[in-house]
């Protein structure tokens, strides 16, 4: 007759080998956008202003996107567990500023434009003005891995600042923003 603890160990590397763990990698995206019905209003005031996107947190919206997408899967109806999600290769992939008010005066006076994340210890610009045309102010997109950058922000801000050499603007301009980011991600899979 086999003892209790040489049946519990039995169980127990049983259960410890039916434990599967396998790697999962993908890829995603996070967008920052304003509102097409309600459109944001800057003013020139000595010919600069800026639009600021408070509590930007792209990192742990990176994390809660990707944990997102693989508790939606299931092995034999059960959720799949996971650990250590490695975010890499975070690029912004988009930006465009829509001028929906005082596209003369935006054509005529602008002459400078940026977008840049800012956190408590640094400020990275990750878009800088490349064209106004078609009423859309175009950027040139930064190359730089913003994984660490945003990973190391706990909370931050994104904020496009506008130069213009007028402060003449009859009225508010009227503009919106699409702000995109792609990356890369590879997470540990646990299933049973």
């Amino acid at each position: 007759m086999k003892s209790p603890l040489f049946k519990l160990l039995l169980i127990a590397t049983l259960l410890f080998s039916c434990k599967k763990e396998s790697s999962q990698s993908g890829n995603g995206s996070i967008g920052y956008t304003s509102s097409y019905e309600y459109p944001l209003g800057i003013k020139p005031a000595g010919f600069i202003d800026r639009l600021v996107l408070e509590n930007a947190n792209p990192y742990a919206e990176i994390l809660g996107q990707i944990a997102t997408s693989i508790n939606a899967s299931t092995t034999n109806g059960k959720p799949n567990k996971f650990s250590d999600i490695q975010v890499s290769n975070t690029h912004v992939s988009s930006a465009v500023v829509n001028v929906a008010s005082q596209q003369a005066f935006i054509q005529a006076h602008l002459t400078d434009s940026k977008i840049v994340f800012k956190s408590t210890n640094s400020e990275t610009t990750i878009a800088t003005f490349s064209s106004y045309s078609n009423n859309k102010i175009n950027y040139t997109l930064s190359n730089t891995d913003l994984t660490a950058i945003f990973k190391d922000a706990s909370s931050g801000s994104f904020y496009i600042h506008f130069d213009f050499d007028s402060n003449a603007a009859p009225d508010d301009i009227l503009v919106y923003y699409n702000l995109y980011f792609d990356y890369d991600y590879t997470v540990k899979q646990y299933s049973k």
